[in-house]
């Protein structure tokens, strides 16, 4: 582990650059006009760009290989794979491929990733390398996507990225650990602080798939790596051991995404104090609408001149023998609802 002056340095340069990149992509996307339009499945109200996560990329990719001048054949794989992560991404945020291609290319390059890990490298040593490399490589691609569906939420996704890489920061100070990915979770911490100005809320800006995708892989490597080495088994160091705490709420939160993809985006989108609980009654309210019983159209009676109107004065007609509650009338209407209504006609 480096000195406590270099890392400093090290943190504050990766800050510095973050901040800038996704400055200057954020105006670059405005001035270009290619913005990401608010859907059904947004949380935001307003187009903004999208895919400024390439800036934490670049910054990590910049960084990592100058301060760690040594690299194996793993980290060269981690390297490249993170940059053709980015760039399939980066070709989906603008011209939408398809989910087959670009699962595809995730699942290729974690295989090729975990082919150039060491053999003595084991996460399970019980089980056979075969096939602890393919619940490894399912166990990645699930973190890769499921890092994916935390982007579009104001400050989830950055706020996430720092909580991971500070735990792996935690965790391998605790354990002693003198490790180049100590400083590759340091680049990535730093640069995501940069990237919150620009998406805290209101957000200016999201990560896009160029920005989730590859900081998915990579943080999911720095888990992987906490746990190859054991250290997710010590009773001392599970409370920081980082994602263990938020992988079930994220999963909820994609699993209700999904399930509120047909809800008007105005329930997903509210704003200001109070908005989560204005979107549960909302959403409570439109799930009410949509499967509640409709009344039979012969039932229905021809439109009231009466005060009350619409809903209440048809009801009135349709139940003749019934007197509408006073507490649910509107006041000019309680004196009309004192006397009995007409008998219904044949």
């Amino acid at each position: 582990m480096r000195s406590l002056a270099t890392s400093s340095l090290l943190a504050i340069t990766a800050a510095v650059l973050g901040w800038s990149l996704v400055g200057i992509f954020t105006l670059v996307m405005s001035s270009w006009r290619r913005l990401d339009e608010p859907n059904e499945r947004s949380m935001h109200s307003r187009p903004v760009p999208a895919g400024a996560g390439i800036g934490i990329v670049a910054t990590a990719l910049l960084l990592w290989p100058w301060w760690h001048t040594r690299t194996d054949a793993f980290q060269l794989a981690l390297l490249a794979g993170c940059v053709a992560l980015g760039l399939v991404s980066l070709a989906d945020d603008h011209g939408r491929l398809s989910p087959a291609l670009r699962f595809g290319a995730q699942a290729a390059v974690v295989a090729v990733c975990l082919l150039a890990l060491p053999t003595e490298a084991r996460l399970v040593p019980i089980l056979p390398l075969a096939l602890e490399r393919g619940v490894v490589a399912l166990a990645w691609l699930w973190f890769i996507n499921l890092f994916n569906f935390m982007d579009g939420i104001d400050g989830l996704a950055g706020s996430e990225t720092i909580a991971v890489a500070i735990g792996y920061l935690a965790v391998g100070a605790f354990a002693g650990l003198d490790d180049p990915y100590w400083g590759l979770a340091l680049v990535i911490a730093a640069s995501a602080g940069g990237y919150l100005f620009w998406n805290w809320h209101p957000a200016m800006v999201f990560m896009g798939d160029a920005g989730s995708i590859p900081l998915g892989f990579l943080l999911g490597w720095l888990m992987l790596d906490l746990a190859r080495r054991g250290l997710a088994r010590r009773p001392d160091l599970a409370a920081l051991f980082p994602g263990r705490c938020d992988a079930y709420p994220a999963g909820a939160g994609a699993a209700r995404r999904d399930a509120l993809a047909g809800a008007p985006p105005a329930l997903l989108s509210a704003r200001g104090p109070g908005r989560h609980q204005a979107s549960r009654r909302g959403v409570a309210r439109w799930r009410r609408q949509r499967h509640a019983p409709r009344a039979c159209p012969r039932l229905r009676a021809p439109p009231s001149t009466s005060p009350c109107g619409g809903r209440r004065a048809r009801l009135g007609a349709a139940l003749p023998s019934q007197r509408l509650g006073p507490a649910l009338m509107r006041p000019g209407c309680r004196a009309a609802s004192r006397r009995k209504l007409p008998a219904a006609t044949a």
